[in-house]
């Protein structure tokens, strides 16, 4: 583990890219997008800096996603939505979209169009390596956990 890749991810991951729908109250969902990741490598489900969408692990992500959402996020003012955050995902540094040949470059914000138009995504190397190690897969979580209480 090097200090400037931990100190470099937790600079992203304070910055994503977030929706202001209302006042003073950024959109959660990328930050419960990333945990729910996050707790996938710590299960062990996740291992690579690629991953496959496939139907076992969207299920489980959408899960843990949907679970993250009911602990976290209590306000009426952002829905539940999976899909939505993993296509505006695209716009941060660290994570990269591989689309099906047959697609012509869109994905859309739908789980079915997901599944039908995504080969896989594909975090930076050295983040994946973070999040395989326990120690900085808990840093990068309490580093989300501390931007979803600032903004909700």
């Amino acid at each position: 583990m090097k200090l400037s890749d931990v100190l470099r991810y937790v600079a992203m991951f304070r910055a994503l890219h977030t929706n202001v729908r209302h006042e003073h109250n950024r959109s959660p969902h990328k930050f419960i997008l990333l945990y729910s990741m996050c707790v996938l490598y710590d299960k062990g489900s996740l291992k690579t800096a690629r991953i496959a969408l496939d139907d076992g692990l969207l299920n489980a992500w959408r899960a843990e996603f949907w679970e993250n959402w009911a602990r976290w996020v209590q306000n009426e003012h952002h829905q539940c939505k999976f899909a939505t955050p993993f296509y505006h995902m695209r716009s941060e540094p660290f994570w990269h979209v591989k689309l099906r040949e047959e697609t012509g470059g869109e994905f859309g914000t739908s789980l079915r169009r997901i599944r039908e138009n995504v080969e896989y995504v594909e975090i930076d190397d050295a983040l994946a390596v973070l999040l395989r190690q326990p120690e900085t897969n808990r840093l990068l979580r309490d580093v989300l956990l501390g931007q979803l209480f600032e903004i909700l």
